[in-house]
């Protein structure tokens, strides 16, 4: 996955416009892929999760996982790490954007 997103990150970056929104799709494409089992089951322990009350398996996405891995990588140049950046900070606040009643 952070491949993927890299190759894409840096598509976004080029430019050509073309290129450009098709790079811009398939970031959409890759953040709607399904979430992936970050933590699983302790086969050997099968009751240890639920003496310390933790879920068997935690679902976790890989696509901001890859955009914070690439912001946080010095190799790469700061247009890189920007876009990746700008991505993750969007996705982040619309996911965990507060709604108020007024």
């Amino acid at each position: 996955m952070d491949q993927a997103v890299f190759e894409t990150l840096s598509q976004v970056l080029a430019d050509d416009p073309n290129v450009r929104m098709t790079a811009e799709l398939n970031l959409r494409e890759l953040e709607k892929l399904p979430e992936q089992r970050a933590y699983p089951r302790i086969s050997r322990y099968p009751l240890a999760h639920e003496a310390l009350h933790v879920p068997s398996s935690l679902p976790q996405s890989e696509f901001p996982i890859s955009l914070t891995k690439l912001t946080l990588t010095k190799e790469l140049t700061i247009p890189q790490r920007q876009i990746s950046f700008l991505h993750a900070r969007s996705r982040f606040q619309t996911s965990s954007s507060i709604t108020t009643i007024a």
